[in-house]
């Protein structure tokens, strides 16, 4: 019963969405970060792959 009493007061349920914002949020920067990784792999691949079809770097420039 306390518990029901403390979710309908506006104080908890600005704390709910204040946490759903921060979830969301949080949830927004993960998926940017996991972006940027699988766009920095894919572009290193690319790179390397143009590298070896060119040959026109020496082995101790890369």
């Amino acid at each position: 019963m306390i518990a029901k009493i403390m979710l309908l007061t506006p104080s908890a349920m600005r704390g709910a969405e204040d946490l759903r914002v921060r979830s969301t949020i949080t949830t927004l920067l993960l998926v940017m970060i996991a972006v940027m990784i699988v766009r920095d792999v894919l572009t290193r691949r690319r790179n390397r792959l143009r590298a070896r079809a060119r040959r026109d770097i020496s082995f101790a420039v890369r």
